[in-house]
This record gives structure tokens, C-alpha cells and sequence, in this order.
């Protein structure tokens, strides 16, 4: 189903769904095809002339169109040695990034801290070798391995350039290492340098989207394509303080088997912009909403069960007799499991908000005037002892009927991990 992916928390799904296609795994390159559905940046689709070349000792990656955008990985550096890569952008001089596969000590205990080394802090008896570097296909290819702890694990980085984006995919070449510890655990840009007078700007509904403005003339965006990566969830880290950090990345959470849940396989994109539409993002493969056209220009409006199904309609026809008809209407807190909790089950609606019939009926008044009316609600919540869980709540005991609780993430414990996007094991999804 199709999902807006852009809210930091949680997720809601809008009364048009459609299939998202399944990623193909390809056996013979130990990762899945990523081209069927993708998050892009609207940088990707600038009209312009690309190049991917290796300029003296530098791969150049280049976009010549509205304005010149040239990335840059300089294989003299002394991070090139060390598996970093350093990603810089000839024209603004900033640097992107100087990061790589962050890795898990196999003690890390659960959750987001713990032993953990990105690729520029290597420990000692850690034996790094750059295995490849070249240009295949209009894009570079950089292998590193890692030897630690008496495992040998393998990275590739994947970097190409639509319109002014850069395209940057890091896979495991050793995928038989599945283990939450002494494993990589997600990408990671690191931080970024050269940039005066950098600004953070947040933009409506794309919370998940980090955005840096800087020499008071370039936007800098990057985030997760989370259609064509692996991971269970995505970390942010901001600092204005160097080393400069806005930036999202993938993160692979612990499995009740003691593995993570498919071997590191992710995409991140960066854009540079002088012009800030450069930088929204889209998908490029979804046919258009046929409700598209009526939603430009909407006013977006929440309604609340707790006003009561019957209050809701009422006010509803108040407003749409007085001409407020440009609107689109998205309806929370009306599941008889409190707002959003313990999901598949939440259909008969919440009887405290009212009837059935009175549910129905403004339901119906909702289509007969055609106005889009979205049911909110989470996909991820499965945990019967969250601690707002709503069988208990509601007085109902135990765990939903409807869940398979082998898919239930644990603790050391044994009892379920509570908490968002942490219950539900990742194969689950």
C-alpha cells in the first residue's frame, strides 16, 4: 500500500491505496533490482548533459545544464585508503560527506547507542583493504574489506548522477554475515565541511528530508530511499557545530533470532541546488492520483472521533452549506483500540465515539458530496504490552486475536519491545 512517508513518527494511509511492486533479489549480484519504484529528488529529473569520467586522480561525476553541479571523489586523499568515501561539490567547494558503512561491535547491547565505529574510526586490528575502484557502466564502483575480529566482511559503494543528484547505494559482498553483531549496520554520510554560513531549514511534510542552505546560494538535501533499502528504519543527526551533521541514514535493528534483517543494502541520494525546488522530492513511478486535481490547492483539515461521529458530520455540513467545499478531510482517533494502537482490528469503529450507524452515515455523507475523507491509522504496532495498548485500555485483556506473535521483536528478556517502528520484526513487513 502506498503510505506518506514523510511523517516522523508514524504513518497514514489515505483512502486511495495502491501496490507498490515487489523488488526482484538477484542471485547472481547478491542484491535485488532497485529500479522499479523509486523516492527521488526532483534534481534527478533536471533537463542538462551528465558525464562520469576520471579526471587525473578523481572521479568526476557532472550535470551541465541550468547551472554546473560536479561531484568529486579524490583517490589521493588519505580517507579514500581507509574505506571513507568523501564526496565534495566542485562548484559550491562543499564537502557532503566523508563517511561509509557504520559497523556494530559484536558486545553492542539493542537500541541506538553502543559500541559502534563509523567508517573514519576504525579500531585498532582492523585491517582495511580497498579492494577495487573503477567505472563500470557510467558508474563508480569502490569495494573495501574489512577484516575484524577474525571476520571478513566486504562493501560496495555505488555511485551515479541523474540530473543534479547524486545517487550513492551501499551493499554487503559478504552476505552470509547476518549477525546483529560484528556486522555493518547502516550507511552513513557523517558529516559535512566548507560550507559558510550554513542554515537548516525544515520543510512542511518533508520532516524526513534534511536540507542545508549554505554560502547563501546552494540547498544541500539527502535522504533514504526507503523503496529501494533494506533497513528497518532511518536515524538523523543534526549538529551546526563541527563537524557540520544534517543528515538522515539507515538503521538495522536487532531480530529475535539474534540477526539483523537482510544484509546492509541501501540508497541515499544528495542534491546540490542553487534553486530549491531541486531538492523536493517525488516518486517517479506512481501513476497520478486521480484525486491529484482535486487535492491542488485543498485545505487539509483533521477531524477527531472524540467530537463524536454525529458532532463530526454536523459540523461538517455546517461548514460545506457555507461554500467550504475546497478541502480534504483526514479522520484520527475513531478505532475502538484508541486512536491507532494494536491495528489490523479496528473495525467496528470506537462505540464511545458513537454508533455504527452514525459512523456510516457520515461516512456516506463524506462521498455523496465527494470530498476526500482519509482514515488515519499505523501499519507498524503490534505489541500487545505497548505501554498505550488499548485492549487494556479499553478493558478488553490480552493480545490482539489477529496477530501472529512470532513476529513480535524481543528483548533479552523475552517479553516484546515497546516502542515505535521497534515491535514488529522486520520480516514481518
Amino acid at each position: 500500500m502506498r503510505v506518506s512517508w514523510f511523517h516522523p513518527v508514524v504513518a497514514f494511509v489515505f483512502v486511495i491505496v495502491s501496490t507498490i511492486t515487489p523488488q526482484v533479489y538477484g542471485a547472481d549480484t547478491n542484491h535485488y533490482n532497485v529500479e522499479d519504484d523509486r523516492i527521488i529528488p526532483l534534481g534527478a529529473l533536471a533537463e542538462g548533459v551528465t558525464t562520469v569520467a576520471k579526471v587525473g586522480d578523481d572521479y568526476v561525476l557532472k550535470f551541465v545544464g541550468d547551472e554546473t553541479i560536479e561531484y568529486r571523489i579524490d583517490t589521493t586523499h588519505a580517507d579514500f585508503a581507509i574505506g571513507v568515501v568523501r564526496v565534495t561539490e566542485a562548484t559550491s567547494g562543499a564537502i557532503l560527506m566523508r563517511g561509509g558503512q557504520r559497523f556494530r561491535y559484536a558486545s553492542t547491547p539493542e537500541g541506538p547507542g553502543g559500541s559502534v565505529w563509523n567508517a573514519r574510526q576504525v579500531p585498532g586490528g582492523t585491517t582495511v583493504t580497498p579492494l577495487a575502484d573503477n567505472i563500470r557502466n557510467e558508474i563508480v564502483v569502490l569495494d573495501y574489506q574489512h577484516e575484524y575480529s577474525g571476520v571478513t566482511h566486504q562493501v560496495r559503494y555505488l555511485l551515479s548522477i541523474e540530473g543534479k543528484s547524486l545517487k550513492v547505494r551501499s551493499y554487503s559482498l559478504t552476505p552470509e554475515n547476518t549477525d546483529y553483531g560484528n556486522n555493518y549496520f547502516g550507511f552513513d554520510l557523517a558529516e559535512h565541511g566548507n560550507m559558510t554560513n550554513p542554515q537548516y531549514p525544515r520543510i512542511a511534510f518533508m520532516e524526513q528530508v534534511p536540507v542545508t542552505f549554505y554560502n547563501n546560494n546552494w540547498f544541500f538535501s539527502n535522504f533514504v530511499d526507503m523503496n529501494n533499502s533494506r533497513c528497518g528504519h532511518r536515524r538523523y543527526r543534526e549538529s551546526l557545530r563541527a563537524p557540520l551533521q544534517n543528515y538522515v541514514y539507515p538503521y538495522y535493528y536487532k531480530m529475535t533470532d539474534g540477526s539483523i534483517n537482510h544484509p546492509v543494502d541501501d540508497t541515499v541520494w544528495l542534491t546540490v541546488s542553487s534553486k530549491i525546488e531541486d531538492i523536493f522530492v517525488d516518486t517517479d513511478n506512481y501513476p497520478m492520483s486521480p484525486h491529484r486535481v482535486t487535492a491542488n490547492k485543498a485545505a487539509v483539515v483533521r477531524q477527531s472521533g472524540d467530537r463524536g461521529y454525529a458532532n463530526v458530520e454536523a459540523g461538517l455540513r455546517k461548514k460545506f452549506n457555507a461554500g467550504f467545499f475546497n478541502s480534504q478531510q483526514y479522520f484520527w482517533n475513531w478505532q475502538w483500540n484508541y486512536i491507532n494502537i494494536n491495528d489490523p482490528t479496528m473495525y467496528p469503529p470506537n462505540p464511545s465515539r458513537g454508533t455504527t450507524p452514525e459512523y456510516n452515515s457520515m461516512m456516506d455523507y463524506m462521498n455523496s458530496i465527494g470530498n476526500t475523507l482519509g482514515l488515519y491509522y499505523t501499519i507498524e504496532l503490534m505489541d500487545p504490552g505497548y505501554s498505550f495498548d488499548c485492549n487494556i485500555w479499553h478493558g478488553q485483556g490480552g493480545a490482539n486475536p489477529s496477530y501472529d506473535t512470532t513476529y513480535l521483536n524481543r528483548n533479552s528478556s523475552g517479553a516484546p519491545k515497546n516502542g515505535w517502528d521497534t515491535s514488529v520484526d522486520n520480516r514481518a513487513r
